[in-house]
């Protein structure tokens, strides 16, 4: 499924990727709320209300395009796909006792070509 998002919504996205990596990995969290934050101060008509709800639906064009096909690619930021993890077998680091691993399934994501290049 590929995911149109407004050039706004990827710039703001974008600017993350100016920074170096050592900065990156430094960097705190970004929620929910500074991504609606980031929004309404994008679009000044925007009320926080409104800006939540925007977030929501693009979180949400995500979600649904990853149950439903495996795979959301947006173009200049980057690829999400899930990924299926086998069962196996580990051991307990204290007791050194084997323990199943049930099959996973997790969201991966790849950066685009041109995600740090911004």
């Amino acid at each position: 499924m590929l995911v149109h998002l407004p050039y706004d919504v990827l710039e703001f996205f974008g600017a993350y990727g100016n920074r170096r990596s050592e900065d990156l990995l430094k960097a705190k969290t970004l929620t929910k709320r500074e991504i609606a934050q980031a929004l309404r101060d994008a679009h000044g008509g925007l009320s926080l209300a409104e800006s939540h709800e925007l977030a929501d639906a693009i979180l949400g064009a995500i979600e649904e395009g990853l149950l439903a096909d495996a795979k959301v690619k947006v173009r200049g930021f980057g690829t999400f796909e899930l990924r299926r993890r086998r069962r196996r077998t580990t051991r307990h680091p204290v007791t050194t006792e084997p323990v199943e691993v049930p099959e996973l399934v997790t969201v991966r994501f790849r950066q685009g070509g041109d995600f740090f290049s911004r």
